[in-house]
This record gives C-alpha cells, sequence and structure tokens, in this order.
C-alpha cells in the first residue's frame, strides 16, 4: 500500500495511507525479501516514482510495482 510519494506526507497521514518510501522503511524493518508497492493515487502519472523512492528509503530487495490484473506468485516458505 502507496497510495502517496514521499512529498505527499501530509495527504497519506490525513487519508490514512502510506507513501513509497514509508511502505519501503516498514518492508525493510520486517525483513521482508519482495515489497510489491500497490494502491497509487492517480495524480500521478509515472508508476516508477514509487520504485525510485522505494530504493531511496533503503529497501533493497525484490520490489514489484503493481499493475492492474498483475500476478505476483509467493513461494511456498519451509521453516
Amino acid at each position: 500500500e502507496s497510495t502517496f510519494l514521499d512529498e505527499d506526507e501530509k495527504l497519506a497521514v490525513d487519508h490514512g495511507h502510506l507513501t513509497a518510501g514509508q511502505a519501503a522503511r516498514v518492508a525493510k524493518e520486517a525483513g521482508v525479501r519482495h515489497l510489491v508497492l500497490t494502491h497509487f493515487s492517480q495524480r500521478y502519472s509515472d508508476p516508477e516514482l514509487f520504485e525510485t523512492q522505494a530504493r531511496a528509503a533503503g529497501f533493497d530487495g525484490e520490489l514489484t510495482v503493481a499493475q492492474d490484473l498483475i500476478r505476483v506468485p509467493v513461494p511456498t516458505r519451509h521453516h
């Protein structure tokens, strides 16, 4: 969930959403291996900006910027 870009953090807070950078920081702190960014505001025309900001926030794992009808495989985790 990364509805907003970092420069619109106040909007994210006001509407109960995350920015790309916030989502990336949460994912990094949680040890996420594959971050899928979704639920983008239509105010942004370039979804790749979300990836750029997530990388700038320090997430270095696999990263997918979701598109309509995309399928993201979730591998079975072996303990």
